[in-house]
């Protein structure tokens, strides 16, 4: 945690920063980690309660996790269905009943692992002192939409942009741009903290667009990113049916 405070001095020390977004999945919230522990919390509850051997258990629930982030959201079904039936593809014959306990009890371990930790929690509330902060996340709408509502992130962010509630994604600039525009922020006024370069700010080797990358990794990531876009042009507006939502917006929904 120091050391992000640090990289953010360093900056501040370069050019007046007035805002940072987050990338959520990866880095704000270690969404990975937290899916695969919950799938072995499945494969335990699986072995001891219903008569799995071990190697089926862990098999079934590597089965599912595999499927998960292959197709973590079908727009046609709703979450708690479609979750289901990815458990009912991977369960025994003599088993399938068993689908919509395990995604509940899947569900449910998953945020308890997804959960902010609490010094996580006391840093955003006090970079929010001083910086305006956003969420800019790739993503299908109702699956990243669950998370930020169950991890009630709303409460730290000016900000909030799910991917495909928008014409574009990360790592194209124009989302970047849309969040911008909404806070009236410049853009070389911004931080975008994320985990993978190529997915998130664009940049391969040298310097493109003019971002340019900190010294030093945070804890909370492993990549510190600062955006420096020139030439700012905004596409027509875009429908903001849940994205881009200021904090007092999302109270009233």
């Amino acid at each position: 945690m120091s050391t992000f405070r640090g990289a953010i001095k360093r900056l501040n020390c370069d050019l007046k920063i007035s805002t940072i977004f987050f990338d959520l999945d990866n880095t704000l919230i270690a969404t990975r980690k937290a899916d695969a522990k919950a799938c072995s919390k499945v494969a335990d509850l699986l072995h001891r309660e219903h008569g799995f051997s071990r190697e089926l258990a862990n098999e079934t629930a590597t089965n599912y996790l595999t499927a998960f982030r292959r197709c973590p959201d079908n727009p046609d079904v709703a979450l708690a269905q479609w979750r289901s039936q990815l458990w009912q593809d991977v369960l025994p014959g003599t088993h399938k009943h068993l689908a919509s306990e395990l995604y509940g009890r899947w569900l449910e371990w998953r945020y308890r692992y997804l959960a902010l930790p609490v010094e996580v929690q006391t840093m955003l509330q006090t970079l929010r002192l001083q910086y305006l902060l956003g969420i800019i996340t790739n993503g299908p709408t109702a699956a990243q939409w669950e998370k930020i509502d169950r991890l009630a992130l709303n409460k730290y962010f000016d900000c909030i942009l799910v991917s495909s509630d928008l014409p574009w994604a990360k790592p194209d600039r124009n989302i970047f741009y849309a969040a911008c525009h909404y806070l009236g922020v410049p853009p070389g006024q911004c931080v975008m903290i994320g985990d993978k370069l190529e997915t998130d700010i664009q940049v391969s080797g040298g310097d493109r667009h003019g971002t340019r990358t900190a010294p030093g990794f945070p804890p909370l990531s492993r990549l510190f990113s600062y955006l420096n876009f020139p030439g700012c042009v905004f596409r027509p507006p875009f429908n903001r049916s849940r994205s881009v939502l200021l904090r007092e917006d999302r109270t009233h929904t």
